[in-house]
């Protein structure tokens, strides 16, 4: 009998890892999961009484394509009120989850060939997103130790006239680095001068602990596209709720492509982002929580003298060096698995170029698990003197 196939693509591919990750949580014997970025604080009662107390009045059916009007009108005027960003609302559509819109984005603009730049680190579904929309993922090592000239530097370097898409992501998934204001307009003036789109993956924004966060679509508004999500800084993965803002065409396009995929976002979910948007209050209190959780990682891996970290200005990760414990990110994350029942994410799931010096830690526990999180890494790191 002739053998079935999947699609080349596919074959010999590993699994996600992220996925990986998730299905060996398990904290019945315990183990210590600060591998997926899942917040541990629950989406806010609020939210979820506004949500279900309209669709138990009926509004349960499809919304419009682009998303609900209440909706649509909530993304804009946070845009507007926050950021002193405004858009149209033809530019702005509902979809499910960031990485959707992404994708849809991805699919409306990549022909065969194109490349896409990746800066590194990076939040590991872009290289298959990039791939499963036949385009060529381009590395850029953009790590925070880079002044900003050499930066743009090496990116105009890294641009050739097949590259179609830089990809965006501040605060950053893993490092919790928040771009400078002088890289974000010297990548501006690439993207103009090059006729590159920047995609903005802004999950984090509300996450940002610096006085004042700016999107790069302040300075490229016509080449930008954003991608927001309410997974994170309002504790909604379950919602699998998110919005994209960009060029009227993309969003077009955009919209003929989602059609014959899901159609529309969820209704009672879409809700529940308009009460979140209007009550920002709820991600503020998430945003003091998680800093102080990282501020905390931060005063133990600097006490630990085989692990250094930056100081995170944004987001929900640590991304801890490891270097000096003499092990690559798989064989450590491996150990403290093994040995000291602590799931972390190996760094080279976020960096081809530097990852295997690194670990990535989620502030998605408490403080009492924190301590004794890093407790046990700190017997770990005891075998090696």
């Amino acid at each position: 009998m002739k053998k079935m196939r999947l699609a080349k693509r596919w074959e010999g591919t590993a699994d996600g890892m992220l996925s990986e990750l998730s299905s060996k949580s398990d904290d019945s014997n315990g183990l210590i999961d600060l591998a997926i970025g899942e917040p541990d604080l629950g989406t806010n009662h609020e939210i979820v009484k506004f949500a279900f107390s309209d669709a138990l009045k009926g509004n349960t059916g499809y919304t419009k394509p682009d998303g609900d009007d209440d909706f649509i009108s909530s993304v804009k005027q946070h845009y507007r009120k926050v950021y002193q960003l405004d858009f149209a609302t033809e530019q702005i559509r509902a979809t499910v989850g960031a990485m959707h819109g992404m994708y849809l984005a991805m699919r409306a603009v990549l022909d065969f060939g194109d490349e896409v730049i990746i800066i590194e680190p990076y939040y590991s579904p872009y290289v298959q997103q990039v791939l499963a929309c036949d385009g060529i993922p381009v590395f850029f090592n953009g790590f925070y130790q880079k002044n900003s000239k050499n930066f743009l530097e090496e990116m105009e370097r890294t641009i050739t006239d097949k590259t179609k898409v830089i990809i965006l992501n501040s605060p950053n998934n893993p490092s919790g680095e928040v771009y400078s204001v002088e890289i974000m307009k010297g990548l501006a003036r690439l993207a103009e001068n090059h006729g590159i789109y920047i995609f903005s993956d802004e999950v984090y924004n509300l996450l940002c602990f610096l006085p004042k966060y700016t999107s790069i679509a302040k300075y490229a508004p016509n080449n930008t596209v954003i991608f927001g999500s309410f997974s994170k800084a309002f504790a909604m993965t379950g919602w699998r709720i998110g919005y994209m803002i960009g060029p009227v065409f993309i969003n077009d396009a955009a919209r003929k492509i989602s059609d014959f995929l899901t159609y529309t976002a969820p209704t009672i979910s879409q809700k529940a982002g308009i009460y979140a948007l209007e009550n920002l209050e709820i991600a503020d209190k998430y945003k003091k929580c998680l800093g102080n959780r990282l501020n905390y990682i931060f005063f133990r891996v600097s006490k630990n003298k085989y692990l250094s970290m930056k100081r995170c200005q944004g987001g929900m990760f640590a991304f801890i060096n490891i270097e000096n414990t003499g092990m690559s990110s798989i064989e450590f994350s491996k150990r403290l698995l093994k040995e000291y029942k602590i799931l972390v994410a190996p760094g080279n799931l976020f960096s081809k170029s530097f990852g295997e010096k690194y670990i990535r830690i989620s502030a998605t526990k408490d403080m009492e698990v924190l301590k004794e999180t890093f407790d046990r890494i700190d017997n770990c790191c005891l075998s090696f003197e």
